[in-house]
């Protein structure tokens, strides 16, 4: 069985949008190489459909040589055969299952309802991606702590924001910071954390199954990214 393991350490729950900081959160991951701001999200969003395919797939006690072999030689994920786009897809699900370090979770994008299973998805997105992670902590939180609903140009500003003051050297054109920007805005659509017609965000109900994992974990200033904050 999977062991869970605590995701982040010495969370600073106080988070500032003004000039000085991109974001007063500081995530701190478990293992000793740590994440990076990447431009990884240009071509990255939610990808369910294949999370689920995948999760089925792990649950079944496949190892990953075993499910790369199923998915390319029955297409599972339907894409254009021979496509190099499947092998990046599936490398992809599997790191964030892998993250999710939970047979639990994993059986939840499996097999529960899409509602909670695109909350786990997105959950396992932000584990691998710390541009997700962070804009949900410092931007999304912050909107449900607020009661600002309304979502216009957020992803950019967060980017820009990020790019500008980083320590971390980062040098995202313009051309970049939109493709992930349009990204993250889908994976939140996806989610349903952001209703695409009316941009504004959306009153969720976090999976049971997610936040008692988050909580075990130590990690409870990630539940306000899904609006809660009890």
């Amino acid at each position: 069985a999977l062991s869970p393991m605590k995701i982040l350490t010495d969370i600073d729950i106080t988070c500032s949008q003004s000039e000085n900081s991109p974001c007063e959160r500081t995530v701190m991951p478990i293992r000793t190489s740590q994440l990076k701001y990447t431009s990884s999200l240009t071509d990255e969003t939610l990808r369910f459909r294949e999370m689920r395919i995948v999760a089925k797939l792990v649950l079944a006690g496949k190892s990953d040589r075993e499910i790369r072999g199923e998915v390319i030689s029955e297409n599972l994920f339907q894409f254009k055969a021979g496509s190099s786009y499947t092998q990046k897809v599936l490398r992809r699900a599997l790191k964030r299952l892998h993250a999710l370090e939970s047979r639990e979770l994993i059986a939840a994008v499996a097999e529960a309802s899409s509602e909670s299973a695109k909350q786990i998805c997105l959950y396992s997105m932000m584990l691998t991606n710390k541009v997700m992670m962070d804009f949900m902590l410092c931007v999304i939180a912050e909107k449900y702590r607020t009661f600002d609903r309304q979502f216009n140009g957020d992803t950019e500003k967060f980017l820009n924001r990020i790019s500008q003051q980083s320590p971390q050297p980062i040098n995202w054109s313009v051309l970049t910071i939109r493709a992930m920007a349009k990204s993250m805005r889908n994976a939140l659509c996806e989610a349903g954390i952001l209703d695409r017609k009316s941009k504004t965000l959306q009153p969720i109900l976090i999976p049971a199954v997610l936040r008692q994992t988050i909580i075990e974990r130590g990690n409870r200033a990630i539940l306000t990214a899904f609006n809660d904050f009890e």
